[in-house]
């Protein structure tokens, strides 16, 4: 049965400020998950981590609205990522992993202030979002 729910543009605004930490976050957690599981040569886990990395990344992808330059600048960032995951998959050594969580870094450090300062009214705009 598909559900029906509406929520203001800011709510929805508001949450993605909220979510996409989160999901920085999960994706940091994943990269530090398969390196342990590379140093215990665990190769089969840490190629299971970076899959869940490599989803949380698309879902990040997914996200941007590609109307600006800064979505355009983070998708870039973003195919990077999902290059290092990939790297990393055939690598034993955790350069590539290393590398990503340099990125996350700044990445993360970008998105914190926005939690902060989240707006808490862009309009009068509805948006329907359907759950299944």
């Amino acid at each position: 049965m598909l559900k029906e729910y509406t929520r203001e543009e800011s709510e929805f605004a508001a949450s993605k400020y909220e979510i996409v930490p989160m999901l920085l976050n999960g994706i940091i957690d994943k990269i530090n998950q398969a390196k342990e599981a590379e140093r215990a040569k665990s190769y089969a886990e840490k190629g299971f981590y970076l899959g869940r990395a490599t989803g949380i990344i698309d879902a990040l992808r997914n996200m941007l609205n590609m109307s600006d330059e800064v979505s355009n600048d983070l998708d870039n960032i973003y195919s990077h990522l999902d290059l290092l995951m990939q790297a990393s998959a055939e690598d034993t050594s955790s350069d590539y992993l290393d590398e990503a969580l340099e990125i996350l870094e700044g990445v993360t450090s970008y998105w914190e202030p926005m939690t902060l300062e989240m707006p808490l009214s862009s309009g009068n705009y509805n948006s329907e979002i359907r759950v299944s």
